[in-house]
């Protein structure tokens, strides 16, 4: 991904941690930025000692009635707005320690996963919300391996810490499905995969016509059954938005898949209004990938039950680490996205010189009950 267009920060939120702003909040801000008023910097200090986070606020959510969470698996042809939501853990929004780590699951209370892995998992009035935080594949670095349990596989002694991993494989090559049966098999009931669509659809087709293509990735990557709960879409930079194109894409991707999606644009026509309402139509969140690429790409976009975060390292992309401040700032608003009801997916993807695994066990221990 290259590097931070001039101009573009990760977006502070001026509520002081009470929330997310409304949306005449949020406009109000961007117009007192766009008279000239000095923004703060990645990962500094609010006056107030608190750290600032790295995305801003989001419009107020609606009530999720959808196919979001409702099934992970290859499906039929189904209507974005039947059917309802699979209930996997609940907060309370005006819970104040409503940041509860790790996973979704089906069982209510508190109990150990496979290694010992605590996993947080109460039933409670209020809206569906859940954080999730790992990274892109599960290589597991020389210095962080005695964190994890052992285990059969690095994926198997990833699991017994983290709940979520992004395939990033299946964008360059296809697998098959036994493979993915396998990946599956190695990890706990309750962890879950998000597989990126592969580049035969985004980069070369570029979504155009790609119904077989979409049915041959759905079927390979139908291995990992209920565990298959995002598909991520990664579009190449000079993809512009258009939105016929888009709205058939999407509606033929909705009638094969009925969990979460995540997309991520690139080109700077896919963060306006016209763009938004179509991902919110069919319930896409945008993804907030740093570096920012534009302006508007500081916060996060599309359906508002969702915030998907792709971190790729800053300065050097896939290389660099991520300060305790930005990570302390980060777990702040990753809190106040819980509270308001949004699904938190914390990707992180700066895996070459595998710092990937330290910053994401670092976030984890940040958004620890009591923290």
């Amino acid at each position: 991904m290259a590097g931070r267009a001039a101009g573009a920060a990760p977006a502070v939120d001026g509520t002081g941690g009470t929330g997310l702003a409304a949306g005449a909040c949020a406009r109000r801000r961007r117009a007192h930025r766009a008279r000239g008023a000095p923004r703060a910097a990645h990962g500094t200090r609010r006056r107030d000692g608190g750290a600032d986070p790295l995305f801003g606020a989001r419009q107020p959510h609606q009530r999720d009635h959808a196919h979001a969470d409702r099934a992970h698996r290859h499906l039929p042809a189904a209507e974005p707005d039947r059917g309802r939501v699979r209930h996997e853990l609940r907060i309370r929004a005006a819970d104040p320690c409503g940041h509860r780590l790790l996973v979704d699951a089906g069982q209510h209370g508190v109990h150990r996963g496979r290694a010992g892995r605590r996993v947080l998992a109460q039933a409670l009035p209020g809206a569906h919300a859940v954080i999730r935080i790992g990274t892109a594949g599960w290589s597991l670095p020389r210095e962080v391996q005695d964190r994890f349990a052992p285990g059969d596989s690095h994926l198997a002694r990833y699991a017994s810490v983290f709940p979520v991993a992004e395939i990033n494989s299946s964008f360059h090559r296809p697998h098959q499905r036994s493979l993915y049966a396998k990946w599956a098999a190695a990890v706990p009931e309750d962890f879950r995969f998000c597989a990126k669509l592969p580049k035969t659809v985004t980069h070369e087709r570029r979504l155009v016509g790609c119904e077989d293509l979409l049915d041959a990735f759905l079927d390979q990557a139908g291995g990992l059954g209920g565990k298959l709960a995002c598909l991520l879409v990664q579009l190449p930079p000079s993809f512009a938005f258009d939105h016929a194109l888009a709205d058939a894409f999407l509606r033929a991707l909705r009638a094969r898949f009925a969990g979460a999606l995540a997309l991520e644009p690139r080109h700077a026509t896919w963060f306006d209004a016209e763009a938004d309402a179509l991902l919110r139509h069919w319930e896409v969140a945008r993804v907030l990938a740093d570096p920012v690429r534009h302006d508007a790409g500081r916060l996060p976009g599309g359906w508002p039950r969702r915030v998907y975060l792709r971190l790729h390292g800053t300065p050097r992309v896939y290389y660099s680490a991520y300060e305790d401040a930005v990570l302390r700032a980060l777990a702040a608003r990753m809190r106040q996205a819980e509270a308001e009801g949004a699904d938190v997916w914390c990707i992180f993807d700066n895996t070459a010189s595998g710092a990937a695994a330290g910053d994401a066990l670092a976030l984890q221990r940040l958004l620890e009950p009591g923290r």
